[in-house]
């Protein structure tokens, strides 16, 4: 967890495949606000604002900057528990800090790894390498550079700093489209992964909570083609605009995920947006979960917008959206470069 969010709760929404999960097997025996949270957050799919400080005030927080040993982050490309964005804002923390800091991606964590695993002993010599050095204080060790991502493809890209906006060498690759209609109905589910698809240790965990791509007329889709050859690195920012009804609520929330025609969904990431469905006309801003996504000339990604995912609290169903336009911009670098 960051200092900006709770991991099972990013903007107050519960993941509730792993809080189910994890509050079942905490037993009887825990704080009166995690059963709150979980009664309120599977249920309704949000938290008090009581819950949410509760969360926040017993995580390290601010405190991250006040590290001063030496730490290597390693984070799973397909960890839907804790999402890449988790380890990037504690990398700037350290990094900002003047703490020797490495940051490592890899397919795996707590997820399912769909594409190419690559070198499995990689995170392994990485974390080896980084206690012979800071424990053994072998200042031999070769420890490689500060930052290590992989792509899609298990191509793994170096540099010496976290790529951001405002670095030289950042662009974007943009695509959109004029919308549909999404049905708020349960075919527009975003997930589980089709059977055996599910593989390593947490396989059968983490199968029915794995976001995975919807048929293309259960979905509102914008596509995004590359011109180039471009490293996506980064948050996708995601806008929409729409108006919609819904038997329930007037406000709910439906879910964002990009996916890619020849692997799956980027990740298995999926992110939340906020709607208002009152009749009325609104806009959506959000940034989706962080990916790595090697694109070449005229590859493509398709960001989805659907109803529900197992990932998080299933919101309230019925109702529509009419989307008038969505469209996404996704993060590019020139700064990292093949290993």
């Amino acid at each position: 967890m960051n200092s900006s969010r709770p991991a099972c709760t990013p903007s107050k929404i519960v993941k509730a495949g792993w809080a189910g999960k994890l509050v079942s097997l905490g037993g009887d025996d825990l704080d009166p606000h995690i059963t709150s949270a979980a009664k309120s957050g599977l249920t309704g799919g949000s938290l008090s604002d009581e819950d949410y400080r509760w969360f926040l005030d017993r995580g390290p927080g601010d405190q991250v900057s006040n590290i001063g040993v030496p730490t290597l982050l390693l984070a799973g490309t397909v960890d839907t528990l804790f999402a890449l964005q988790e380890s990037v804002a504690n990398y700037e923390s350290l990094s900002d800090a003047g703490t020797p800091v490495h940051l490592m991606w890899y397919c795996g964590g707590h997820g399912v790894c769909l594409t190419s695993e690559g070198n499995t002993d990689r995170v392994t010599e990485a974390a080896t390498a980084w206690l012979d050095r800071y424990l053994k204080d072998d200042t031999s060790v070769d420890l490689g550079s500060p930052v290590e991502i992989v792509d899609q493809n298990d191509q793994h890209w170096v540099g010496d700093d976290y790529p951001t906006a405002d670095q030289p060498g950042a662009g974007s690759v943009a695509g959109g489209s004029d919308g549909s209609t999404l049905k708020l109905t349960t075919d527009s589910q975003s997930g589980p992964l089709p059977d055996g698809a599910g593989k390593g240790l947490l396989g059968g965990l983490v199968t029915p909570i794995t976001p995975y791509p919807v048929a293309a007329d259960q979905a509102v889709e914008a596509k995004v083609t590359a011109k180039g050859d471009v490293l996506v690195v980064g948050a996708p920012k995601l806008a929409m605009t729409y108006s919609g009804t819904t038997p329930g609520e007037a406000s709910t929330h439906v879910f964002a995920q990009l996916v890619d025609p020849e692997s799956g969904t980027v990740g298995n990431q999926i992110t939340p947006v906020s709607v208002t469905l009152d009749g009325e006309e609104h806009s959506a801003r959000v940034e989706l979960e962080i990916i790595a996504q090697h694109m070449d000339v005229d590859s493509s990604l398709t960001v989805q917008v659907v109803a529900s995912t197992g990932a998080y609290a299933k919101p309230e169903l019925g109702g529509h959206i009419d989307v008038s336009s969505l469209d996404v911009s996704l993060p590019t670098t020139t700064e990292l470069t093949e290993a």
